[in-house]
């Protein structure tokens, strides 16, 4: 699924939009360099910032589809990615909301949280309200 996001960024249906990375059950992909601009969450502080990871996935997912066998996988190679990208460019490994994304301060946060920090310029609310921030969180930590 992965590879399937990474070729399909490059479609003519893409219409310019791109993300850093792109993940799955078993693999990672990298789109646009960490340095670069992705063109992912409209047009606000964010997509100037951000380091953009997309899971394949479904933003409507239930809690008990996020603990299915192939999320769960997912989940853990995302984590994996995360922890090595808040080393590497001094991001805090914490859950950050709307409130603090506006007002500039670092962290982990998902697309709603830009939708809601930035209203009108975007409408994506994936991960969802059943992602399980707090584990996934945790396991950034502890890798």
């Amino acid at each position: 699924m992965a590879e399937v996001l990474q070729g399909w960024d490059t479609t003519p249906d893409a219409r310019g939009v791109s993300w850093h990375y792109a993940v799955d059950s078993d693999s990672i992909t990298q789109s646009v360099r960490d340095g670069d601009r992705a063109n992912s969450v409209g047009r606000n502080a964010s997509q100037e910032t951000g380091i953009h990871v997309e899971l394949a996935g479904r933003a409507k997912q239930t809690a008990e589809q996020w603990a299915d066998d192939y999320s769960r996988a997912q989940l853990a190679l995302t984590a994996r990615l995360v922890a090595h990208l808040c080393r590497e460019h001094d991001i805090p490994a914490a859950r950050i909301g709307a409130t603090q994304l506006r007002a500039g301060e670092r962290g982990i946060y998902g697309h709603a949280d830009v939708t809601r920090a930035w209203p009108g310029t975007t409408t994506h609310y994936d991960p969802g309200v059943d992602f399980p921030w707090d584990a996934f969180i945790a396991a950034v930590r502890n890798v």
